[in-house]
Parts: structure tokens; C-alpha cells; sequence
């Protein structure tokens, strides 16, 4: 851990770092570039202030604690989808392309992002203690650990399998998002349930093979790469759940296993981008493999679009704020990550992704796109219709990511 004379040093440094930078900006960049340039240096110093002081909170072993993963998507989401605006790599069809935004526009939300980084380290530092998780061994025989682990795997395998029996033809991505809606609203919620418990029996499963590493080392990459083939092909190309499955491996391995390195994270982090930039043109190309040869050899390869996923919806939002185009919400919105505690998966009222399809897509089979923080941050903005309450939007936020944490 840092001493807190050098926790105030390196902190004092950065400021100075990213005030001389902000200058050498303004002297020698044209005012296009210096314009998405002062935004990054902030979130740059954000990120490495926050690094420095949970080092001294809790340690070197960053890749274990949930608010360094969810600060560094936060500035991948904001810098990736803002540069490729910059080097004009959208294309023609690309969503926010379509809004025909300036640079002044685009930067102007990249500031938002400055801000909501601040308001999440700052409620985040303050209320993290200084604990690590605490650590965890399987006290029982070999047997009982076999046996337990088999048990799990084949209670993982039968819920896969009724899964696929209840699930309707699917022959495209979107069909998968579609698949259950044939069936009777009482036989659909037991499938609900049981989409929730398939996740629950991945979680546990990888958490007592990791427990017991030594003997499952060679078992633990067989059972990773099925689920996330399964995954990958259940969905037709969907990488929500397979990358969920990565990082609590991810997790479970640093935790309770061998401590990664940041150099060691940011190479797993770069190998996960190219191949999820991959299973995206698989996707597209309908999971057939001429067709995505054929598309990489007329188009390259292309990073994922899912990195504008999040900043498009938010940056769209605030437009439609701002020309008082916003549809009514209904406040029970605000508080549907409590709610969906309570229903079942194809609950969809008072949900954002909904409420931003209905209105913004209706002919649309699923919600194009991922609000993330934006949907409760611009509307508990515009509810105040003051600035200062993004701050409180913000830390909103922060909130429920902490209720999240400690429960689940």
C-alpha cells in the first residue's frame, strides 16, 4: 500500500500533469482536436487518481475490486465511441452519424462523462472501507468436492436442456430475444426463473472449481469454453452473458488463485475486445462463416460497435432534452434495478431499455441499445431542470451500484 505523503504527491503531480497538458493543448492543437483532447486529459487523471487512492485503501489487487472494472468501461465507453466520431470512422448508417452532431455537441457530452467519473470516484472513495474479500477454502474431503461439483454441473446441464425444449424456432439474433413468447404467461415465468438460475449455477459452479484450483485446473477451461460457446450460439451471437462468465473467472482466479497483473489485465482486456470485435461481424454475417470471411475481406475489421452502444443513447437523450422533446416517464422508472429484484425477466414495465425502444423504435423486435447511467442521470436532471442535479444523478448512481454489490 502508498503512504499517504506519497498518496498527496503523486495526486499533486497529476493536477500539475494535466494543467501543462491542458495549456500545451490550447498553444499547439487547432480547436477541433483541443476540443476532444481537454476532456480525455480529465478523464485520464480521473482514472489514475482513483487508482492511487484505492491502492492506498486496499492494495495492488485492482483487478478483484468491482469499482476499478466499472471506472475503467467508463472511460473506455467515453473515449472509444468519441475518437472514432473524431477520425470520421462511423459509417453512414451509423446511429449517431444520423444526428449529424458537431464536435462541439459531441465534446460537450464527453464533459458529462467527466462529470459523472468525478461524482462515482468521489461517492465511491468515500464510502469504501479499507476490507478485502475475505478468503475462502472448501474445508471437505475430495469426495464431497467431486461430488459437489458433478452435482452442479449436471444441475447446470438439465437447466440448459429444458431451456432449449421450451424455446421456440430461432433463426436469426433478434429470434432469440423472441424465442419464449409463444408459450402460456404461467409456463414463460417458470422459464424466467429458470434463465435465473442458470446464471446463478454458472456463478457457483466456477466458484468451487476455483476454490479448488489445484484439481480442477484442467477441468475449470473445458467448462468455461462450453458455456461460452453455448452462450455464443443460444444467443446467435449475443456476448452479454459469455462476458460475464470471463470476468467472474477473471475474478474468482485473481482472488483466490494468483494475483494478475495490470500489464497481464490490459492484455486479457485487448484479447476480449478483438474477439468480441469478431463475434460482432459473426453476428452480422448471420453466424456463417463464408459470409464473414466475405465481409472482412471487402470491409477490415472494424472495433466493436458496442463501445457506442452506451454513449449514443446518452448523447441522443440529452439532445431531445434540450429541444423539449423528451417522452413523459413514469417515476417507478427511476427505480427499476429494486424492482427487477421482484419480477421476472420479461417484465417490461417501467423498464428504461423499454421506455427508449417504444418511443425512439417501436417497429424495433428488441431495445436497440443500452441506456447505462444516461437514462437517470439526464431525466433526474431535467425532473430539477438544474445542473447541479447531475451531480445527484450521478451519485444516485452510485447507489444502487453499491446496493448491487452487496447483494449479489
Amino acid at each position: 500500500m502508498l503512504a499517504n505523503n506519497k498518496v498527496s504527491f503523486y495526486l499533486g503531480l497529476l493536477l500539475i500533469i494535466a494543467i501543462s497538458l491542458n495549456i500545451l493543448i490550447f498553444i499547439t492543437l487547432n480547436v477541433e482536436i483541443a476540443l476532444y483532447a481537454y476532456p480525455i486529459v480529465w478523464l485520464i487523471t480521473l482514472l489514475l487518481s482513483f487508482t492511487i487512492i484505492l491502492i492506498k485503501k486496499i492494495g495492488y489487487n485492482l483487478l478483484a475490486e468491482i469499482g476499478f472494472i466499472y471506472i475503467s468501461l467508463c472511460f473506455v465507453y467515453t473515449v472509444l465511441p468519441s475518437l472514432t466520431f473524431l477520425i470520421g470512422s462511423l459509417s453512414d448508417n451509423d446511429q449517431l452519424a444520423l444526428l449529424l452532431p458537431s464536435n462541439k455537441e459531441i465534446t460537450n457530452h464527453m464533459w458529462r462523462h467527466v462529470l459523472f467519473m468525478f461524482s462515482f470516484v468521489l461517492g465511491y472513495l468515500l464510502f469504501r472501507g479499507n476490507k478485502n474479500f475475505p478468503d475462502a477454502r472448501f474445508n471437505s474431503s475430495i469426495v464431497k468436492r467431486d461430488l459437489t461439483v458433478s452435482f452442479l454441473i449436471i444441475l447446470t446441464t438439465i437447466c440448459i436442456v429444458f431451456l432449449l425444449l421450451f424455446s421456440g424456432p430461432v433463426n436469426s439474433y433478434y429470434d432469440h430475444y423472441t424465442r419464449y413468447d409463444h408459450l402460456p404467461w404461467v409456463v414463460r415465468k417458470f422459464v424466467s426463473s429458470l434463465i435465473r438460475l442458470n446464471q446463478g449455477f454458472y456463478t457457483i459452479l466456477l466458484f468451487f472449481l476455483f476454490l479448488n484450483f489445484k484439481r480442477y485446473k484442467y477441468l475449470i477451461p473445458v467448462v468455461l469454453i462450453a458455456i461460452c460457446v453455448h452462450e455464443i450460439s443460444y444467443s446467435y451471437g449475443s456476448r452479454i452473458q459469455s462476458l460475464i462468465v470471463l470476468l467472474i473467472a477473471l475474478f474468482l482466479y485473481n482472488t483466490y488463485v494468483s494475483k494478475i497483473s495490470m500489464k497481464k489485465g490490459a492484455i486479457v482486456g485487448l484479447s476480449l475486445t478483438a474477439l468480441f470485435s469478431i463475434l460482432e461481424l459473426a453476428r452480422e454475417a448471420g453466424m456463417d462463416l463464408s459470409n464473414l470471411k466475405e465481409s472482412v475481406s471487402s470491409n477490415g475489421v472494424k472495433s466493436a460497435s458496442e463501445f457506442g452502444s452506451v454513449f449514443f443513447p446518452g448523447y441522443h437523450l440529452y439532445s431531445e432534452r434540450a429541444k423539449g422533446n423528451l417522452p413523459p416517464v413514469e417515476w417507478p422508472m427511476f427505480f427499476n434495478d429494486f424492482i427487477s429484484i421482484f419480477t421476472f425477466g420479461d417484465f417490461g414495465v417501467w423498464n428504461p431499455m423499454g421506455w427508449y425502444a417504444k418511443n425512439y423504435y417501436p417497429d424495433s423486435t428488441v431495445a436497440p441499445f443500452t441506456l447505462g447511467p444516461w437514462f437517470f442521470v439526464c431525466l433526474v436532471s431535467k425532473v430539477a431542470n438544474t445542473k447541479f442535479f447531475e451531480m445527484v444523478g450521478c451519485l444516485y448512481l452510485y447507489i444502487l451500484l453499491r446496493y448491487m454489490y452487496f447483494n449479489t
